[in-house]
């Protein structure tokens, strides 16, 4: 039969073991802690350009590169012009008047003036081109040094293009800008004197019609007055 220091024994065990179990935690959450810090430290750093660049790569090479590009841009622009075309047509008519006293022969001539004008509206496209300066810096990883400076040299470079393209698209907008309104007047004058010529033509007869008109009664009156100051 068991005695009582035997029964102290047997209890203790499980206590014992659910102590040492919580300690056993208490040491792995420390640890995993502790690699956690050190870990977290290294990988917020920036890649050093003389060390690996990671996957694999061995180097890092960071580059400047600048130079002069060709930024060319487009635009579309349209213009209104009124063109005026002078028209003057002269006839001549002739006029005689008789009375008891003989008569009288008289030419006169008249001339009918007016402006034809005409308005029209044209649309024109350019594209002009300025060089521009662009820089820029780039890094890029490689196997070796060499490799990591090439790929470095075509970001830069890539990267540079950009800069200049950033920085000269609005003057390039402008002088195709400028150029596309100069074109559209160009066009729009162009056809608007060929409409107000039109239009001349068109008005000529009705304009010598009133000079004739004009002319036959400036020769009938003069006749007259001629006849008058006969008699």
């Amino acid at each position: 039969m068991p005695g009582p220091l035997d029964r102290l024994r047997s209890g203790a065990r499980p206590s014992l073991a659910i102590g040492l179990t919580a300690i056993g935690f208490v040491v792995l959450i420390a640890v995993a802690v502790a690699g956690g810090l050190t870990g977290g430290g290294e990988r917020g750093r920036d890649p050093d350009p003389g060390a690996g660049g990671g996957d694999g790569d061995g180097v890092v090479r960071c580059v400047r590169r600048a130079g002069r590009f060709r930024v060319t841009r487009s635009a579309r622009a349209s213009a209104t012009v009124t063109a005026r075309k002078p028209v003057a047509v002269t006839a001549s008519e002739t006029a005689t008047e008789r009375s008891e006293a003989g008569s009288v022969t008289v030419t006169a001539t008249a001339t009918r003036r007016g402006v034809a004008r005409a308005s029209l509206t044209a649309e024109a496209g350019a594209r002009a081109s300025v060089r521009v300066r662009g820089r820029a810096r780039a890094c890029a990883p490689g196997a070796d040094a060499r490799s990591a400076e090439r790929r470095a040299i075509t970001r830069a470079r890539s990267g540079a293009r950009l800069d200049a393209d950033r920085r000269g698209g609005p003057p390039a907008r402008a002088a195709a800008a400028r150029r596309a309104r100069a074109l559209a007047r160009e066009r729009a004058g162009e056809r608007a004197q060929a409409r107000a010529e039109d239009q001349a033509r068109r008005a000529e007869p009705r304009l010598q019609a009133g000079a004739e008109q004009d002319a036959g009664e400036a020769a009938r009156r003069q006749a007259r007055e001629r006849l008058a100051a006969a008699g």
